[in-house]
């Protein structure tokens, strides 16, 4: 019994974590909402300021996806070329 992990799908989450769009940190422009102009700007600049935060969460696992990775690759190499060393096929 053994495991692996795929080092090409570690690398396509992290691509596909950090392929994001990118959001601005700033609301969009206040909308015509007549009477309701205030508050429909400020739900907009709320929801504008979460979903900067969920991106910025989300690029962040993907970095965490890499260092793993890189992590894996590594000692997966040296393992392989103990072995190797030791006569190990």
């Amino acid at each position: 019994m053994g495991f692996g992990v795929d080092p090409e799908a570690l690398r396509r989450a992290h691509d596909l974590l950090r392929g994001g769009p990118e959001l601005g940190h700033s609301a969009p422009a206040a909308p015509d909402g007549g009477d309701m102009s205030g508050r429909l700007a400020h739900l907009l600049a709320a929801l504008s300021g979460a979903a900067a935060v969920f991106a910025t969460e989300v690029g962040a696992a993907g970095d965490q996806v890499a260092s793993a990775r890189a992590g894996y690759v590594t000692t997966d190499d040296e393992t392989a070329a103990g072995l190797h060393g030791a006569g190990v096929e």
